[in-house]
């Protein structure tokens, strides 16, 4: 488990939670909120463990029982609810509030985590607001949640807000080190990866670790990689039979095309920025600077801002339930370089 001072990137949301604890003036309720992946339930664990360890209270040891415990989601008064299927459901918060009228039974604080508050449906949130109005001096909520406005207004009146912002891709990459190395947290994969595949992952990932990590798993960045490579060869070759073959070959799978998209978004963005003369350390595919540049020498400006667009329309699409081949085969024809 990691200790408060292990978060990266966060620095405004884990001073206010470290000043907090230090001062003895926790909110009865924290909303944690910013984008999927940048640490929001890790900074939530990390909090329950500055709370409860044994050996270093106020940031956590990640080697006491309590810290132990908490990694391992076994101990007694750290709480961490999730959707049960798409909702957290009322039956769920029913058998939280079982626990919240005795006093914490191993540490000092009962901490009670809702990862995806913005999946609360209806009864369920009515029913944990009324634990919510009720303070407990030894009972702390964080709701996690990537947006506000689907969390209940009621809730969100009653809680802290602490933003979580997006991830820059060196931080992601020394996360990725990190998990590589074998300091992982519960729940997220490790594995061996080449020091160059967690660098594109990581300035492939807009900001999320947790989406770096998802493109690190088995062939899953090779596989979006081949599939931007396709789409690119299709809008460049002259055959009609070349592009329906490559959009059909691409479009099996929906999050591999939706996460290509994101991808080849970056590819004409760097695009862009070599042909204007733009300094090579704003390049997110700075490791393929020869072929960027080569292609940027094929292509004009509103070439290039041609492709950009098919890229948005064809985003647009796939959000919109069309097929994933339909919207390439879309985007292929919109990228082609008008005779």
């Amino acid at each position: 488990m990691p200790r408060l001072s292990d978060i990266l990137g966060q620095p405004q949301a884990v001073d206010l939670l470290r000043r907090a604890v230090a001062s003895s003036k926790l909110a009865q309720a924290y909303l944690f909120v910013g984008p999927e992946g940048v640490g929001k339930l890790t900074t939530a664990l990390a909090l329950a463990g500055a709370l409860n360890c044994e050996s270093a209270a106020g940031e956590g040891c990640d080697s006491c029982t309590a810290c132990h415990k908490i990694t391992a989601g076994s101990h007694p008064d750290v709480f961490v609810l999730v959707p049960d299927g798409q909702f957290i459901k009322i039956d769920q918060v029913r058998a939280l509030e079982q626990h919240l009228g005795f006093p914490p039974h191993e540490g000092r604080r009962r901490v009670i985590i809702l990862d995806g508050a913005d999946h609360l449906n209806d009864h369920a949130a009515n029913a944990l607001l009324k634990s919510v109005e009720e303070p407990r001096p030894t009972t702390l909520f964080v709701l996690v949640s990537a947006t506000t406005h689907r969390v209940a207004p009621t809730l969100v009146s009653r809680c802290q807000r602490v933003r979580f912002v997006p991830l820059s891709a060196p931080t992601i990459y020394s996360i990725l080190e990190r998990r590589a190395g074998g300091g992982g947290v519960a729940g997220e994969p490790e594995g061996q990866t080449s020091p160059a595949a967690r660098r594109s992952a990581a300035a492939l990932a807009g900001g999320s670790a947790r989406r770096a990590l998802r493109l690190l798993e088995g062939e899953q960045l090779a596989t979006i990689q081949r599939t931007v490579t396709i789409l690119l060869r299709a809008a460049d070759s002259p055959g009609v039979v070349d592009l329906f073959e490559a959009a059909a070959e691409a479009g099996k799978d929906r999050l591999e095309v939706a996460e290509a998209l994101d991808v080849l978004r970056t590819w004409l963005r760097d695009l862009l920025l070599v042909r204007e003369g733009v300094d090579d350390r704003h390049l997110i595919n700075s490791e393929h600077l020869p072929q960027l540049r080569a292609d940027a020498a094929r292509l004009d400006h509103r070439a290039i801002l041609r492709r950009l667009r098919a890229v948005d329309e064809a985003q647009v699409a796939l959000r919109g339930n069309v097929q994933p081949a339909l919207a390439l085969e879309n985007l292929a024809l919109r990228m082609r370089v008008a005779p």
